[in-house]
Parts: structure tokens; sequence; C-alpha cells
């Protein structure tokens, strides 16, 4: 039983318990009401609740997407561990997961995740296996726009949101065009990354949404860029990356900043290289560095580079560009203060390692 894995669609490692249960008991108060939530916790904070967790517990939990493995009860061990994340007591959990998948015959309580879902009222869709499957389950659906005005947008999928992007309220049936775009950019996240100019003279995507594309992609690249930790001074391979880790996770390809710093290590500027970088390190020249460097009078820089692969592990491309880069600096009497090769959680340091000079 691995109860905080998922292998659903949204492809993460460990489950965010915090927002599950919290998702959970969202859908079950405006699904069933909130009093009739309280009620089930109040009486579950006195008493454990009754009955082991049947079939439709099983079916539920794994729609959405956990993995059941071995004996035992795993609606119990997932319970404690909910629990503890959420700082609520499991027997507490262990009400809702069955109320949400059982239902409660007695009182006149339907479940949400019976044998027919009811996924509208749902808000743990976009983690749903079930949901999410390539033939969409046969259960009655309001229109998209309806449901995201309703405000329920973990009731769209990536598809159905992409849509409405791309051709409004009334998509006619656009999801085919929408999945082929995210398959060719292999996902979400790969669509928002792309270069803009990668949008325009698709077979299935016509000038007005490509334009539209273009310019959310723009902006959400920007809204990472606004978002970036404000570090006063870097002084580290920590500072480095606390700065300008989350905005090189929302870019695509290899991306390369060059910080100039002054001699106390305030930014003075930073310059992304990303267009000379598409053909790897090999594009970008000395004198793209040097140059703007001495201009703005810089005493030290920074090189911070997004791994494609998404692994903090240097190239022997890295290590000779770290190693010319070092002995150029040195001649124009300029610090180089770090060269870092930045991962999608971690990074690597040329200086932590010793590798500069």
């Amino acid at each position: 039983m691995n109860p905080g894995k998922s292998n659903g669609p949204a492809g993460r490692e460990d489950r965010d318990l915090v927002t599950f249960f919290s998702r959970l008991t969202e859908t079950l108060e405006n699904a069933l009401g909130g009093g009739a939530v309280a009620e089930r916790l109040a009486a579950a904070r006195r008493n454990e609740p009754e009955g082991a967790a049947g079939p439709a517990c099983e079916r539920a939990f794994r729609r959405l997407g956990f993995e059941i493995a071995g004996e035992g009860d795993f609606l119990s061990v997932f319970s404690v561990r909910a629990g503890e994340a959420a700082s609520r007591p499991a027997r507490q959990v262990r009400a809702l997961f069955k109320l949400f998948a059982e239902g409660e015959a007695g009182a006149g309580l339907d479940p949400v995740c019976g044998a027919s879902p009811n996924c509208p009222a749902c808000r743990l869709t976009r983690e749903c296996d079930y949901f999410n499957a390539p033939r969409k389950p046969d259960f009655p659906l309001s229109p998209p726009a309806e449901r995201l005005r309703a405000g329920n947008p973990e009731a769209l999928s990536d598809p159905e949101l992409l849509a409405l992007l791309l051709w409004g309220e009334r998509p006619g049936g656009r999801e085919g065009p929408a999945n082929s775009l995210l398959a060719r950019h292999g996902g979400l996240a790969g669509v928002f990354q792309a270069e803009t100019r990668e949008y325009f003279g698709l077979r299935d995507l016509e000038r007005a949404p490509a334009l539209r594309l273009a310019a959310a992609a723009v902006l959400h690249r920007r809204l990472l860029a606004a978002s970036r930790s404000e570090v006063a001074r870097i002084a580290s391979a920590g500072d480095l990356y606390a700065r300008y880790g989350l905005e090189l996770r929302g870019t695509g390809g290899e991306t390369v900043i060059l910080a100039l710093l002054d001699a106390g290590g305030h930014i003075i500027r930073d310059i992304r290289l990303r267009d000379r970088a598409a053909a790897g390190l090999a594009g970008i020249a000395m004198p793209d560095i040097l140059r703007p460097a001495l201009r703005e009078g810089a005493a030290r820089l920074a090189i911070v580079r997004r791994q494609p692969a998404g692994a903090a592990s240097p190239s022997e491309a890295d290590r000779d560009f770290a190693r010319r880069l070092g002995a150029a600096c040195g001649i124009l009497d300029l610090t180089l203060l770090d060269y870092l090769v930045a991962g999608e959680n971690d990074y690597y340091s040329f200086a932590e390692a010793g590798l500069l000079s």
C-alpha cells in the first residue's frame, strides 16, 4: 500500500495530502451541504467510524491515482498519513473518504464518487485517473464555460481549458486540436514554454487563437519573472537559485541568464541569453557576456543555465565554458562568482564544487 504516491496524470511522485484533504472536504460540503459534513466530522471526533473500507472505497481510491499494494486496511494507512499532513485526526479523514465513496444511505446522502460518479461536483478531478482517461467517462457534463463560471476549475481537463482559451466560450468540439497541441509539446507546461513563433503555421491553429496562445505564453513567463525571489544580495549559489530557480522552471529548451553584480553582490542587471543559447552553449560567444559586464561597470558576474533535461548535472561543455569564462574574467579583472547549472528542483554550483579559479 503506497498511499502517498500518485501514478495519476499529474505526474507527481508525492501527493500533496494537505491540498487533497482540503479539496475532499470542499467537495463534500458543496455536494452534501456543510452541515452534513460538520456532523460527520463531529461524530468521527468522538468515535472511530464503523466498518472497514469496502469495494466502493477501493474503487474511488484507485480512480484518484493511488496505488494499493499488499495486505491490510489501505484506508487506515492512508488516513494516518493524510491526517498527519493536514493536522487532523486520522478518523476524520477516514470518515470523509467513506462518505465521499460510499455516501450514507440512512441519511439519504449519495456518494460523490459512487458507481455513477458525480464528477462535475468534485474538486479532485485534476488528479483523477478516471476523469482524465483517454476515453471520457460516460456521464453528463455541463459545458466547460459553465463549469468554469460556477467556480469549479478543477472539474475541467487541460484540453478543455486550453480550448476555452483558444476558441472562447463555444470551442465547437475543439478538444481534439487542443489534445494534439498538448501532445506535440509534451503537456501543458511544454505548450507555454515553447517559443512564440512555434504557435504560428500549425495546421489546427488559426491566426487568432495562435495570437491568444502566444500572448498567454508571454504573460506566463512574465508572471514567473515577476514572482522571482527578490534576493537583496547574491553571495552564494543558494542566492542565485532562490532568485532565478522558479523563473527557469517555466522556460523551455536551454536558457542561460547572465547576472551582473557590483562589488557588494547587488544585481546591476540580468540578461537572458536564451536566443543565443538555442544552439547550446556553443551559440554564446565570450563578448556576449564580457561586453555588457564592462559596459555596466560590473565587478562580478554569474551564469545560471537551465538544464533542458531537468537534472542538475554539468556537461563537458559546461566545464569547458566555465574554464574559458573564468580565464577571460581574470584578464579583465572581473570576478566570476559562480556558474550554476539549474535543474528542476536542485542545482550544481561550480563555485561550491571548487571548480572556479
